[in-house]
């Protein structure tokens, strides 16, 4: 009786899941300041309110990145979306958010901007 195998492997790069590169405090992010996308997880602070935050762009359609901001709660992170802003900004829409929380966006290739998720 013969028997068939089929074996499917995949290599993952942990580095990228885990989010590496923030560190423990997170990379620090400044008005006008750009939040790396290469990671799954990228980890961010700021000292104070910052706007005109930029993220960079997406690698393929539908990659994820979720932001965590390490920060103090009143450190908000303000993207750079108004009119045109949006093509340098990378973002879709006004969004913003305050520190000790997350936010996770989905990268769309057609229009080459990020999408925050609704939750």
């Amino acid at each position: 009786m013969a028997q068939d195998v089929f074996v499917d492997a995949e290599t993952i790069l942990t580095t990228k899941l885990a989010g590496q590169g923030g560190g423990a405090v997170g990379a620090s992010v400044t008005t006008s300041g750009t939040i790396t996308t290469t990671n799954l997880i990228s980890k961010v602070t700021a000292g104070s309110a910052v706007t005109a935050v930029i993220m960079g762009s997406g690698s393929y359609d539908g990659q994820l990145c979720l932001v965590e901001h390490v920060g103090a709660a009143a450190s908000s992170v303000v993207f750079a979306t108004a009119g045109s802003a949006a093509g340098s900004s990378h973002i879709a829409t006004d969004y913003a958010f305050s520190g000790q929380k997350a936010a996770l966006f989905v990268w769309e290739s057609v229009t080459a901007l990020w999408y925050p998720v609704a939750y």
